[in-house]
């Protein structure tokens, strides 16, 4: 593994994969699995929730539904006491659901010594933005009322990482409390399209392709939509967001967008941090069960929460 952080003083020096020939295997499996728009979006919400019959939530951990500002959730619970997660999951907007990343929000509020929460936020094509947006929101103002914004962190990966972006600056933008940090995994930040990594890494990243975002992009807005900010936050207004850490695989093809997303976050003043994991791909995080990377990656994202969020 060699990671790069960029935006802060220290860099972390380059070290092997821990398991080459598992990441490998990883990589195979996931781009030999069907894809948009080939394969229809029922069949592919089905094969996501497989996830969470694979993949289980750390013992100790309770998972319970909840109802949020109106909204079915999941949250999960090491300690009631602790700090809270926001975790929007991702999917591009189509597929996904508490139970496909119960394994993951499980073992972030573990590492957090708290809880996360899920929201079951409206899937298109069914529900069109704004729905999930909307849900998320509802969910982020109830939960901070609650419990106090400052003990709060909103993350998510993919599309679920650029709600994370969209929701802080819609808080913002009311006057709403903002959250003590943000920590958004692979995020999905500019349905334009226009990075070159989209051109450069798409031989690399087994997960995500163009066709991909294009087709879900296309199921959640407009064509006329793919500029506005709560869609593209990184066409957004940056100004004024809390503690950013961003996460990236150096092999996913959104790799460009999610750098020039730092770099608007660094121009406009924000602590942001971008960690970019050699060899990794599109939210590997979610392996975490099978892969050690997905486990270390996590805990960096969990020691950033703690040290952003009161308890």
């Amino acid at each position: 593994m060699n990671t790069q952080t960029d935006g802060t003083s220290n860099s972390r020096p380059a070290s092997p994969v821990s398991d080459p020939v598992r990441l490998q295997k990883i990589r195979d499996l996931l781009a030999g699995s069907p894809k948009a728009p080939q394969t229809p979006v029922a069949e592919l919400r089905l094969l996501l929730e497989k996830m969470g019959d694979r993949f289980k939530p750390p013992e100790g951990v309770e998972v319970r539904a909840e109802n949020i500002g109106g909204v079915a959730c999941e949250r999960a619970v090491a300690d009631p006491e602790g700090p809270v997660a926001l975790y929007f999951h991702g999917g591009g907007y189509n597929l996904g659901s508490p139970k496909s990343h119960r394994h993951m929000v499980g073992l972030l509020a573990q590492q957090i010594g708290g809880s996360a929460i899920c929201p079951d936020y409206r899937l298109a094509p069914e529900h069109r933005y704004p729905a999930a947006l909307e849900d998320c929101i509802a969910v982020y103002v109830a939960e901070a009322q609650a419990r106090g914004a400052a003990r709060l962190a909103v993350s998510g990966d993919s599309a679920g990482g650029g709600l994370a972006f969209a929701v802080v600056m819609a808080a913002r933008d009311a006057g709403v409390a903002l959250p003590g940090c943000v920590w958004a995994i692979s995020p999905w930040v500019n349905m334009l399209h226009e990075a070159g990594s989209f051109a450069t890494l798409a031989a690399q990243d087994p997960v995500v392709s163009l066709a991909d975002l294009d087709y879900f992009a296309g199921q959640y807005v407009d064509a006329h939509q793919r500029g506005l900010p709560a869609v593209s936050p990184l066409r957004g207004e940056a100004r004024g967001l809390p503690p950013t850490l961003i996460h990236a695989g150096a092999h996913e093809v959104l790799l460009d967008d999610i750098r020039a997303m730092h770099g608007r976050l660094r121009q406009a003043g924000v602590d942001a941090q971008l960690g970019v994991w050699d060899e990794m791909f599109h939210c590997w995080h979610l392996y975490w069960p099978m892969l050690e990377e997905g486990r270390r990656a996590v805990a960096e994202g969990a020691a950033f929460i703690r040290a952003h969020c009161a308890a």
